[in-house]
């Protein structure tokens, strides 16, 4: 029971940290397509490029899913990645993200661990 409850509570903070990362993110690509003087109508696969790199998938892999929304070169993407995630609140938040996700990880280990004992 205990084992659960750890990954309950790891589970809320990951979650957490993980809505503040996503508002950042929206937000700054808001900022950047505003920038480039692009409608709020195409930040969506922008967004959705933000999420796959900052969960580590790479480019090309995420360029399928996010072309069919929008551009379907990796350029664009790419180029508002290296604007989004060098400013702001998503590169401070970064660290606590990947930390907490890591954390969320162990404790799903320790339960598997603990039921298959």
């Amino acid at each position: 029971m205990d084992a659960a409850i750890g990954l309950q509570k790891r589970c809320a903070l990951f979650n957490g940290i993980a809505a503040e990362v996503d508002n950042e993110l929206q937000q700054q690509v808001r900022a950047f397509n505003h920038a480039r003087g692009a409608i709020s109508v195409n930040d969506a696969p922008y967004h959705q490029f933000a999420v796959g790199r900052l969960l580590g998938i790479p480019g090309e892999q995420l360029l399928p899913w996010v072309s069919s929304m929008g551009t379907n070169t990796l350029e664009p993407y790419e180029q508002s990645w290296q604007t989004i995630h060098q400013r702001g609140k998503v590169a401070e938040l970064m660290p606590q993200f990947k930390g907490a996700r890591d954390f969320v990880s162990e404790a799903v280990e320790t339960l598997r661990q603990t039921v298959n004992a």
